[in-house]
């Protein structure tokens, strides 16, 4: 149909919107002008010539195509088009921008562009043709009906990264009766469909969704999505979500969906409901429920990989999943979570589970009253889980667990109870539980963890706050034991624990505070067989108090050159106690040596009370408010220079400030007060030094220089190395009381007989004195003393007359 007179029909149609608009009596769209396409051919939409009003039809206007016959004519829009109603007997392409109107009919192919746009608003628009809406978009707004009657397939990845939406809004429907296939987003964009505030999507057809991301989305009383031939939903093509989500009323029917990856079921509000009750196969998934949603998943098997969450009173029962893989694919983590009185997640069914690999973790969490019962789990392998349960009657069910192994990777399993929450383990007494790389943690807060059956602890980390508590773990290899205000019982641990080969974590055994205390009198040796540099680290620290009085050895065991394997001991705080009565041997055989013995503040070290404790390769210190105690110490370097000295890397050292109370054999140590800065150092025992020992002093004035007292007897025969700090000089008539010995006195120092000059500075020449004080003091002076040592009763009465020089030096 042709229009012959345009200019009539123009100004007929400017004259009616004119006349409306004056009486205020309609709208200008409420009369709505015809207006016709005109050119028998293919043709451009803004091309003015093509229509019988020689301009574009408008929001008023209602246009129709019929200009074929035979020949089916294709009509492009390139730009954004609002007209009233349309109907089209030829082909229309959208190619770009978007298409509003408020209804009409497609009689011909609908074919749109990628990212292009249609939206029908509060009428009725039927295509009945052979369409492809390949990456468009399509909306029905505001009670609108918008039906694509024969579109069989929808493809989003199109080109371009935006998102693409199919929706029905405001109480409108978006029908699509025969389309059987859908392809989701890709990698990069996401498929939106949704039905909101009433409205209703139907693709009662669709059987297959693939490729990347697809959301469903019904929210709102009355909202629906008909799903209900759709079987198989996979997403694997990308890092979007696809969902189906039902909120404040929706409903999705998914009823025949057997199986789905990668896809996020989300169900919140009192009449929500998702039917997914036929799901067989649910992979990288997540479940959320709550706020009163309803869903079933009564026939899942297969769950690899996927979370479930429940909250706010709502019952999940996925029992019907008899094991449980983390590993389904990605590096997301995992959760099952319960949060809320009420809320419980039935996983009874699993009897085995595989946790997070090296990469992710599997999380298990209950809050406020939740339960989750895995009471059938027996065995978790292969990477990190973590248990915890917390706020009152929070309850995971742990019941038949004999075996958790976390063997591969470096995040970290865990079990908890906290704020009367309760991790139950076995209730059989005749099960035994192994576990490996899992930590615990004991919190005395009303909150309940049983560890009576814990047999095997490995490579975990045991921390009991203020929780008393006798273990009955027999091997511990690789594990640290933490009471922190609170005995920690673990005398049966017998024998030799090992930081073996392959543990990436330091082994820590620790009480602090003024309660806590930590026994294993069991242990016999520990030894720290690691090569890539986790340490052992004994500490009792702000009182605590440590006992292994049955401890022979501590070592190390090399394995790879140009490594360390530290061993650190220490006592920090008033009260602080470690009792290794027995200890014979404290070796670090590492090349590079980080090992220690350290008592301060008020703390108090117990070596071995009889005989000898031999260490080497240990860094020793101590203040004035402290003590490490024993009968006899041995100091031995393992790797010496070619002189036979100690290489300053790979030594032992005894130093800082303070009183050690044993007899000192320096075979190959270094004995050094205060370290790097000025100390007072007290030997309260016999003192014997090989030729391979080393005594070093440092001199930072006349004041303020390093000493050694030593209460009985000494020998010396090592190398004495005097150093002076850059900012002092010598000069005339200085002396420096280094060594006073209460005993007998015997030796020299090699290479330095009486009168022999140690250094030379500022034009002074600084001596050795073995003569000085009572008799048998050593000395280092810039007036060059006797060669021959004065009688001893010259030496009283030059004492008594104050003419002998006075000990210049600063304590402390």
């Amino acid at each position: 149909m042709k229009h012959t007179n345009n200019g009539h029909v123009l100004k007929s149609r400017i004259l009616t919107s004119m006349l409306a608009s004056i009486m205020g009596l309609v709208s200008v769209n409420s009369i709505a002008a015809p207006v016709a396409w005109v050119l028998n051919a293919d043709g451009n939409w803004e091309d003015t010539v093509n229509w019988d009003i020689g301009a574009l039809p408008g929001a008023a206007d209602n246009a129709t195509i019929d200009v074929g016959g035979a020949t089916v004519r294709t009509i492009t829009m390139n730009s954004n088009q609002t007209i009233d109603t349309l109907v089209n007997q030829e082909a229309l392409n959208i190619a770009w921008g978007q298409l509003t109107l408020r209804g009409g009919i497609q009689y011909g192919p609908l074919n749109m562009g990628t990212n292009t746009n249609l939206t029908v608003s509060g009428g009725t628009f039927g295509a009945s043709g052979a369409s492809n809406i390949d990456g468009a978009n399509i909306t029905a707004d505001n009670n609108a009906s918008l039906n694509l009657s024969s579109l069989g397939s929808y493809t989003t990845d199109t080109g371009t990264n935006s998102n693409r939406t199919l929706q029905a809004i405001n109480g409108s429907i978006l029908n699509v009766p025969v389309m059987t296939t859908m392809v989701g987003g890709g990698f990069i964009r996401t498929l939106y469909v949704k039905a909101l505030n009433g409205s209703s999507v139907n693709m009662n057809a669709l059987t297959d969704i693939t490729g990347g991301a697809t959301n469903f989305k019904a929210d709102g009383a009355g909202s629906t999505i008909n799903l209900s031939a759709l079987s198989s939903f996979q997403d694997t093509n990308g890092n979007r979500v696809s969902i189906l989500s039902a909120f404040n009323g929706g409903t999705i029917n998914a009823g025949s969906l057997l199986n789905a990856n990668g896809m996020y079921i989300t169900v919140d509000g009192a009449t929500s409901t998702v039917d997914s009750s036929n799901i067989t196969d649910l992979t990288n998934g997540t479940v959320t429920v709550r706020n009163g949603g309803n869903t079933a998943l009564s026939n899942l098997v297969n769950a690899t990989g996927s979370s479930f969450l429940v909250s706010d009173g709502v019952t999940l029962d996925v029992s019907s999943v008899t094991s449980y893989d983390l590993n389904g694919g990605g590096t997301a983590n995992r959760s099952f979570i319960a949060n809320g009185a009420g809320s419980s997640l039935d996983a009874s069914g699993i009897t085995t589970a595989v946790a997070g690999g090296f990469i992710r973790t599997w999380y298990a969490d209950t809050q406020n009253g939740g339960v989750i019962d895995l009471s059938s789990m027996t065995d978790i392998t292969n990477g990190a889980a973590q248990f915890t349960a917390d706020g009152a009657s929070s309850l995971i069910d742990l019941s038949s667990l004999t075996l958790f192994n976390d063997d591969n990777g470096d995040r970290t399993s865990l079990l908890e109870a906290s704020n009367g929450g309760e991790v139950r383990l076995s209730s059989n007494p005749l099960d035994n539980i192994s576990l490996i790389g899992v930590n615990i943690n004991l919190n005395n807060d009303g909150s309940t963890l049983d560890t009576d059956r814990i047999t095997t602890y490995e490579k975990g980390i045991f921390t009991s706050n203020a929780v008393n508590r006798s273990l009955n773990i027999t091997a511990a290899n690789g594990s640290s034991f933490i009471a922190n205000n609170a005995t920690l019982n673990v005398n049966n641990i017998t024998g030799t624990i090992n930081n073996q080969l392959g543990n990436f974590g330091n082994m820590t055994y620790r009480a602090d505070g003024a309660s806590a205390r930590l026994n294993m009198t069991g242990v016999n040796t520990i030894i720290n067989a690691s090569a890539i540099g986790p340490s052992i680290d004994i500490q009792a620290t702000n009182g605590g108090y440590i006992d292994m009085n049955q401890i022979d050895s501590i070592d190390t065991v090399p394995a790879i050159i140009n490594t360390s394997a530290p061993i650190g001991i220490i006592a920090d705080g008033a009260g602080s106690y470690i009792d290794l009565s027995a200890l014979t041997k404290f070796r670090d055989r590492m090349s590079n040596t980080e090992s220690s013995l350290k008592a301060s503040n008020g703390a108090t070290i117990q070596l071995k009370n009889s005989g000898t404790t031999s260490l080497t390769n240990i860094n020793v210190s101590i203040d004035q408010t402290s003590s490490i105690n024993a009968d006899t110490v041995e100091l031995i370097s393992l790797f010496t220079n070619t002189s036979g000295n100690p290489v300053d890397d790979d030594i032992t050292t005894l130093g800082g400030s303070g009183t050690y109370s044993f007899n000192t054999l320096n075979t190959s140590g270094v004995v050094t007060p205060g370290g790097f800065s000025q100390g007072d150092l007290i030997i309260d025992g016999n003192y014997t030094e090989t030729s391979a020992a080393r005594i070093d002093i440092e001199l930072f004035s006349l004041l303020a220089f390093d000493t050694l007292d030593i209460t009985g007897d000494a020998s010396f025969a090592g190398t004495l190395n005097v150093l002076m700090d850059m900012n002092f000089d010598l000069g005339a008539n200085m002396s420096f009381d280094i060594i006073d010995i209460l005993g007998n006195s015997s030796g020299e120092f090699f290479g330095l007989t009486q009168g022999d000059v140690v250094l030379s500075d500022n034009g002074f020449d600084l001596f050795i004195d073995y003569y000085a004080g009572s008799g048998n003091d050593i000395v280092l002076t810039t007036v060059a003393p006797s060669a021959v040592p004065l009688p001893a009763p010259l030496v009283l009465m030059l004492s008594g007359l104050g003419l002998f020089f006075a000990k210049r030096r600063v304590r402390g």
